[in-house]
């Protein structure tokens, strides 16, 4: 075998023009060297030397009835060019990383720090065959195993659990949940590595898309993940919807959309999220828009930056999250930690703290040139963030003068200090939050004539608000409703027992 490694190339490049996948199909050209160092780590997927890069391009490729698409460990290049897929994919592209680990040479020397490589896929044959939705909703089976006839059905799901557990910590977790880490990992991304999509349509039913390099470059596409399937596994609740980690991230033209439906079990759990973006994100004429109804909307981790290229206008980004409160659980130290709404956020930026080699809080995520709605109205948190003028280790959302920040929560029942941004936010009235949904929907708002008086119900789903008029101040044969645009230059009068219709909006 080893004689074999070293007549391989130093570089494989694959490229793939008009093509098809549905149902299975799979292409596997992944060469892998085992080496046994001196020095000790426990740390799977931790190497002392870089694997040999390889290229990828895809051009004019649709994906059909695939369940998951990967490139992991090692390229330097991927590129995705007039691409397309549906159905309940699960994209993965991940380059791998650099980080810091401290090894012993002996048993009897000392730990010393060093420099190493961590790529996530321990087996790829095995990653790209597991997904199945073949049992009680489980995307992924993990109960491939040869049984001993003498385990219990009991003993055998512990077994599953733990073997899911421990995939999702290292294939998604590893790469941004814990990216920051404590200050010995010090993860990096590799340099050279980069994703290219272009006109391109990734679109996701119950799947998820994940991508990580040191350059991520959208260009004129959009990547979508609709999700209504709840998920009772151990590896799924743990995979945001979405994820790009990368230094810079660039999105031109191009649009990053999670829909969840209002169900429990269905959102990802409180760590990953609906969105999470790690990295410097620019955006020119792009928006970014995520709804669900447990965990984090949107999250990001360490030191981030989301801004528009030039104004306000290159990129905006939407949250709604329709969780409602926690429940109460009568006790003095407030909601049930364990209640399922307990961490319903529509915006995030972690709680690990990023640091630089003398010691300074770099963490933070910074806002400019950008327009940012957040949406909670029924409960959940629209956002965390903390006063760190006089704490710099606790996580912080900055505003600069270039962007605007908006939001519309309920009062907060939890965690009452992290409603603090630095710089200028509007809090915004039930009435300027229904006008903005409708401005950002294309709708154009309606105002009611103020002989009318209205009484607005809000349900857990925000998409079907339903504004109910009622007559409380004039007879009925006097009764009627004024219905104007929103400059009030088109007017029409309503009389009692004639059918009118108004967009959400202005409610006078």
């Amino acid at each position: 075998m080893q004689d074999k490694l070293e007549k391989l190339p130093s570089q494989v490049d694959t490229v793939l023009s008009r093509s098809t996948f549905s149902d299975g199909s799979t292409i596997n050209s992944s060469w892998k060297k085992i080496e046994v160092a001196k020095q000790a780590t426990n740390i799977p997927g931790l190497t002392g030397h870089q694997y040999a890069p390889f290229n990828v391009e895809l051009n004019e490729v649709t994906f059909q009835k695939s369940k998951d698409f990967i490139i992991a460990d090692g390229f330097k290049t991927v590129q995705l060019n007039k691409v397309t897929s549906k159905d309940e994919i699960g994209i993965y592209i991940n380059a791998g990383n650099q980080r810091s680990y401290f090894s012993k040479e002996t048993n009897l020397s000392e730990n010393v720090k060093k420099q190493g490589y961590e790529y996530l896929i321990a087996n790829l044959e095995e990653r790209i065959t597991r997904g199945s939705f073949s049992v009680l909703n489980e995307r992924y089976d993990f109960n491939q195993y040869n049984w001993d006839v003498n385990n219990t059905p009991f003993t055998r799901k512990l077994a599953h659990s733990e073997r899911a557990s421990r995939a999702a910590n290292r294939e998604l977790n590893r790469a941004f949940a814990e990216w920051v880490g404590d200050a010995t990992s010090q993860r990096s991304h590799i340099d050279g590595t980069k994703i290219t999509i272009r006109d391109s349509q990734l679109n996701s039913k119950d799947g998820f898309m994940h991508l990580l390099a040191k350059d991520v470059d959208i260009q004129n596409s959009h990547l979508t993940v609709n999700y209504a399937r709840p998920l009772y596994d151990d590896f799924m609740p743990k995979a945001s919807k979405i994820g790009i980690n990368a230094k810079n991230i660039r999105l031109d033209h191009s649009h990053l959309f999670v829909s969840g439906e209002d169900k429990l079990n269905t959102s990802a759990m409180p760590g990953a999220a609906g969105i999470f973006l790690i990295g410097d994100v620019v955006g020119k004429n792009s928006s970014i828009y995520a709804k669900t109804y447990q965990g984090y909307s949107i999250r990001t981790s360490g030191k981030t930056t989301l801004s528009g290229e030039s104004s306000a206008k290159d990129l905006r980004i939407t949250v709604i999250h329709t969780g409602p409160y926690p429940k109460d659980s009568g006790s003095v130290f407030g909601a049930n930690s364990a209640d399922y709404f307990i961490e319903g956020i529509g915006f995030d930026v972690g709680d690990i703290i990023q640091r630089d080699e003398k010691g300074n809080v770099i963490s933070g995520t910074t806002l400019s040139n950008l327009e940012f709605n957040i949406f909670a109205p029924n409960g959940a948190r629209a956002f965390k963030s903390y006063d760190n003028s006089s704490k710099d280790y606790v996580p912080n959302i900055k505003v600069m003068k270039s962007a605007i920040f908006n939001y519309f929560e309920r009062p907060r029942i939890v965690s009452l200090a992290s409603n603090v941004v630095t710089g200028k936010s509007q809090a915004l009235s039930l009435r300027d939050m229904l006008r903005n949904i409708d401005q950002i929907q294309g709708v154009k708002a309606s105002s009611l004539g103020l002989q009318q008086a209205s009484n607005t119900n809000l349900p857990t789903a925000l998409n079907q608000i339903d504004s109910i008029i009622q007559n409380v101040s004039l007879p009925e044969e006097r009764s009627e409703v004024e219905i104007c645009d929103e400059n009030n230059q088109e007017c029409s009068t309503l009389p009692s027992k004639m059918n009118g219709k108004v967009s959400v909006g202005e409610i006078l």
